[in-house]
C-alpha cells in the first residue's frame, strides 16, 4: 500500500487514530486506521488491530467494511489499515432523530440481516461490541457494522481467558468473565433499542436487579409487543434471548409483519370501538343470556297454563298470574343480556363497567393481553391479567374476537 496515493480528507473520531482518505486519481473514499507502537501501555490494542483486519480479511458482506491493504512503516513503529468506507452516519450520531416504533423495528431488523451473517458462519464470528457508535444506518435503511477488533470466533477462545471486550451498557454480563456467545451481539443490540427509544445512556437506568426499567423512559411509544422484544434481546440471561441473530432477525420479521398489517373492523358488528387521547374506548356486548331461566320458565309456564286450556272455574286468573310471575325472571335477563359492557384502557388503569354492577379498575401494568375464549367460553373475550382471566365481553364472533384483541394490544 503506497500512502502517498492518498489523501486525508476528515478525521472521523473512531479509535486512536482514524482518518478519512481519498485518492489521489479515482476519486475512492477510504477509512484509514493506524496504529503507533510508542504510544503503547500495552499489547492490547496491537492484538485488537490484528484481529481486526485478519477477520475483515476473511469476511466478504456488503454492510461490513472490505479489507484493501494492510502496511507498516520503514521503522515497524507504526501499522496501517486500509478499509473500504460507508457514508453513512452512526446510530450516536442520530439519537435525537424522531424514532418511532416502526423506524425501530427496521432497523432492528436491518442491523439483525448483518448479524445473522456473522453468527451463520462455522465457528459463528461474534462482534462482542455491539453499540450505537459501531452501527451506522444510512438514509435508505441499511445498517453497517464496523470496528471488528474485538471480534471473536466462538471455538477459539484462549485458554485461561480471553480479552474482555465491550461497551458499558451495551456489554452481555457472560462477557465479563470472557464467555461471550452469539446472543451477547443480541444484547448489545437490544440495549442499542433501548438507546433509540429513550434517548438516555442506558449505562445509567434505573435497574430491577440486572433489567433495566427503560419502559416508563420511553420518547416515544413502542407496542407492549415490540417492548417484549426488546427485553428478551437486552435479557441477563443468554437462555432467555434468541439463539443467535437469525433466530431474532425472524422474530423481529413476524413482528414487523404483525405491525404493518391493517386491523380490520369485523361487518355486522354489534361492538363499539372508540379511540381518545390516552385512551381506549371498547362498548360490547355484556353477560350472556343464561338459557335456565328460559327452560325453568317454559316448565312452569307449561303447568301454569293447563287450567287456561281446560278453562277451569275461577283458575284461569290465577293462572295468568302465574304464568306472569314465571316469566318475568326470563324477560328481565334477556333485557339484561342485551345492555353492554363499556371498558376504557386508560393510561394507568383499565375500568370495567358492567350494568348493574360497581365499576372495576385493573392497573394497566398488571394487564398483559386480551385472549379469546375457547371450549364453553368460545364466545366471551377475557383481559389475561397477573392475577388472571377477567371476562369483559361476551356473545362475540371469533372475528370481533381477534379484532378486539389485536386492537387491545397495540393500545398496550
Amino acid at each position: 500500500m503506497n500512502l502517498d496515493d492518498w489523501m486525508e480528507v476528515d478525521r472521523l473520531g473512531r479509535g486512536a487514530t482514524v482518518q478519512l482518505m481519498q485518492h489521489r486519481e479515482s476519486g475512492e473514499k477510504a477509512v484509514l486506521k493506524s496504529l503507533s507502537l510508542s504510544m503503547l501501555d500495552d499489547w492490547k490494542s496491537v492484538e485488537l488491530f490484528e484481529r481486526e483486519a485478519s477477520v475483515l480479511r476473511g469476511i466478504e458482506h456488503e454492510r461490513i467494511p472490505k479489507l484493501i491493504d494492510v502496511a507498516v512503516d520503514k521503522d515497524m513503529q507504526r501499522f496501517y489499515m486500509l478499509q473500504s468506507y460507508f457514508d453513512a452516519p452512526s446510530i450516536a450520531d442520530r439519537r435525537h432523530e424522531d424514532w418511532q416504533e416502526d423506524r425501530i423495528l427496521n432497523f432492528a431488523v436491518a442491523a439483525l440481516e448483518v448479524l445473522s451473517f456473522l453468527h451463520s458462519h462455522s465457528p459463528p464470528i461474534i462482534h462482542r461490541d455491539i453499540e450505537p457508535a459501531n452501527i451506522l444506518f444510512d438514509h435508505v435503511g441499511r445498517a453497517y457494522l464496523v470496528d471488528f477488533g474485538g471480534v471473536q470466533r466462538l471455538i477459539a477462545r484462549e485458554i485461561g481467558g480471553s480479552t474482555i471486550v465491550g461497551t458499558s451498557g451495551f456489554m452481555a454480563p457472560e462477557q465479563l468473565i470472557g464467555k461471550a456467545v452469539p446472543s451477547s451481539d443480541l444484547f448489545g443490540l437490544g440495549m442499542v433499542l433501548v438507546f433509540l427509544a429513550t434517548g438516555a445512556d442506558v449505562a445509567k437506568l434505573p435497574s430491577d436487579g440486572l433489567r433495566p426499567n427503560w419502559r416508563g423512559l420511553m420518547r416515544t411509544k413502542l407496542s407492549k409487543e415490540v417492548c417484549e422484544f426488546i427485553d428478551r434481546l437486552g435479557s441477563a440471561n443468554p437462555s432467555d434471548r434468541p439463539l443467535n441473530g437469525a433466530a431474532a432477525l425472524e422474530e423481529a420479521l413476524e413482528i414487523q409483519k404483525r405491525r404493518s398489517a391493517p386491523i380490520v373492523q369485523p361487518r355486522n358488528t354489534s361492538v363499539r370501538l372508540a379511540h381518545e387521547p390516552n385512551q381506549l374506548v371498547i362498548r360490547a356486548p355484556s353477560r350472556k343470556f343464561d338459557s335456565h331461566y328460559l327452560i325453568a320458565s317454559l316448565s312452569f309456564a307449561f303447568i301454569a297454563i293447563i287450567p287456561i286450556v281446560k278453562q277451569l272455574p275461577f283458575m284461569w286468573l290465577l293462572s295468568a298470574l302465574a304464568l306472569l310471575l314465571v316469566l318475568t325472571p326470563t324477560i328481565y335477563e334477556l333485557v339484561r343480556s342485551r345492555k353492554q359492557n363499556e371498558i376504557v384502557f386508560g393510561k394507568d388503569k383499565v375500568t370495567l363497567k358492567e350494568p348493574n354492577k360497581k365499576p372495576r379498575e385493573i392497573r394497566r401494568h398488571d394487564v398483559l393481553k386480551a385472549s379469546p375464549g375457547y371450549g364453553t367460553e368460545k364466545f366471551t373475550l377475557f383481559l389475561t391479567t397477573t392475577e388472571g382471566l377477567i371476562p369483559i365481553a361476551y356473545r362475540l364472533r371469533q372475528d370481533e374476537q381477534v379484532w378486539l384483541a389485536e386492537e387491545i394490544g397495540e393500545f398496550l
